[in-house]
């Protein structure tokens, strides 16, 4: 299950990867790419919207999908 996981979330990374590609050679879309500044601000918004969100979903909820994406709320 563990190399399934792998194999599916590669080609998922690579499909991804290419469709943002295609967004951007088509030059209909703008993509913006954070300063470290801006991200690090960005964090600190998202951080408090998951605070407000523990009471409809629970901290534990949160917590999950931080573990799951990688998501550090004091980094």
């Amino acid at each position: 299950m563990k190399d399934a996981t792998k194999h599916a979330n590669d080609v998922a990374k690579k499909e991804n990867d290419d469709a943002l590609e295609g967004i951007r050679k088509s030059g209909k879309t703008q993509i913006l790419t954070l300063t470290p500044q801006e991200r690090a601000e960005w964090k600190k918004v998202m951080t408090r919207s998951h605070k407000q969100m523990e009471d409809k979903i629970g901290p534990e909820m949160v917590k999950a999908f931080y573990k799951e994406t990688g998501f550090d709320p004091g980094n």
